[in-house]
């Protein structure tokens, strides 16, 4: 998709990508029919390009977002203008900073930004304020998301912890088999907390 293309979702395809995101949810929790209108009518489908930002500087974190395809990046900017990620998102997976989400916060310090390509269903804090209020079921939801990104980081961090940086890359491609070859090799290393010459040495 050109970054510069703009593609309009019809009607049908916009309710089949919210019809996806609920049969998401029904994996983890069951959801009520009256729970089920709701989100169709709060759920925002839409595409965007690789590179785009879904959280910058000094933005309020206001949205909750389902990747239906594509990746995205958590990932922070050092002073030296290097930058060290902090989370992948792969599809079906939700984007959300939870606690700045829940608090409306500004963001100061992180971003998030599309690697690919994505076809994105985005609910909004006000949505889902209305949701947790009426559903006590949404909490119980958040906390598989929650729990799920938890896991993910701990895997992150195992592979952190190898003082020798040259076993990382094997590391990480056995334990994230689902999107390694999709980071470009300056992903990669920002990633693992290595440089890409490490990359190349760790196959060696």
């Amino acid at each position: 998709m050109s970054r510069n293309t703009i593609k309009i979702i019809d009607e049908a395809t916009a309710l089949l990508w919210k019809t996806d995101v609920i049969d998401r949810l029904r994996l983890m929790e069951m959801i009520s029919d009256p729970m089920e209108q709701d989100l169709i009518r709060m759920l925002r489908p839409n595409y965007k390009p690789k590179a785009h930002m879904l959280l910058d500087l000094d933005i309020n974190h206001t949205d909750a977002v389902f990747l239906r395809k594509g990746m995205a990046k958590l990932y922070i900017v050092y002073a030296d203008g290097s930058y060290h990620i902090l989370h992948i998102w792969i599809e079906n997976e939700i984007i959300v900073l939870y606690e700045m989400f829940r608090k409306r916060l500004k963001n100061t310090k992180y971003y998030i930004q599309l690697i690919e390509d994505a076809e994105l269903v985005s609910i909004s804090i006000d949505c889902m304020e209305e949701i947790y209020n009426k559903y006590p079921v949404a909490e119980k939801l958040t906390n598989h998301v929650l729990i799920h990104k938890d896991a993910h980081r701990l895997k992150q961090m195992e592979i952190l912890g190898y003082k020798d940086k040259s076993k990382r890359p094997a590391m990480f491609e056995k334990m994230f088999p689902e999107f390694c070859f999709r980071l470009t090799n300056e992903d990669r290393a920002a990633f693992l907390g290595t440089g890409e010459s490490t990359l190349f040495r760790g196959k060696s």
